[in-house]
């Protein structure tokens, strides 16, 4: 039997299986009619910014009550790929959107990378690629997709048109990001390579859009679609 009284119910909340198998919830909304011993009406919004973590989905165990970010719902949260770092990016609040990035090496102390990446994040998605860069999915209403070489500190508009009302997304350890919109499901493929002249074979017929990003050895990128 799954506990799910461990921590407040919640919805538009993360949820997030680690590279070890830990599962993780982060953030998400409550709304209550019950204060102080009294019904009132209309319900009173709560913007969590709690941390709960469980290695099995029954017992969940509190990282941190009072996370360093704000209390939000529709935030994005990732771990690296490398396992060193976590991101939670985005979301909206009773403030409206946010657009804030932050990392953490422990789930517990959380570093504000960037107050204000651009398009504001709430229903966004971070995806941490192989070679350490970070991709980003504009939330509602968006249509780029971004990245980052230095841990989330600047962004770059790779593509204006990556995204058109997205429903959901999600990504493999690959890298690959799975993006569902409506009846519409794409599936972006990153190949990486250290040749000179690199190639990348599509297995599927179709018409695809290439987009080269290069990154050099100080850290400097260029793309091309």
């Amino acid at each position: 039997t799954i506990n799910f009284t461990a921590f407040q119910s919640r919805y538009g909340h993360t949820q997030t299986t680690l590279h070890d198998g830990r599962l993780v919830v982060t953030g998400g909304l409550y709304y209550t009619r019950l204060v102080g011993g009294y019904l009132v009406d209309p319900p009173i919004a709560y913007y969590l910014k709690d941390i709960q973590i469980s290695s099995n989905g029954v017992i969940w165990s509190p990282m941190t009550s009072s996370a360093a970010w704000s209390g939000r719902s529709g935030h994005s949260f990732a771990e690296s790929y490398d396992n060193s770092t976590y991101y939670v990016y985005g979301g909206s609040n009773a403030g409206g959107p946010l657009s804030d990035f932050w990392s953490s090496p422990d789930l517990i102390t959380w570093t504000l990378v960037n107050a204000s990446t651009g398009y504001p994040g709430e229903g966004a998605i971070i995806i941490p690629q192989p070679t350490g860069s970070i991709i980003k999915l504009d939330g509602w209403g968006g249509t780029n997709m971004s990245v980052s070489y230095d841990g989330g500190k600047l962004w770059e508009v790779v593509n204006t048109s990556a995204v058109s009302q997205m429903n959901t997304a999600s990504y493999n350890r690959n890298g690959a990001i799975y993006e569902v919109q409506y009846n519409d499901t794409r599936v972006w493929s990153p190949t990486y390579a250290t040749d000179q002249n690199p190639a990348h074979t599509y297995t599927t017929t179709g018409n695809f859009t290439p987009i080269l990003m290069v990154t050099g050895p100080s850290g400097s990128s260029n793309t091309s679609t």
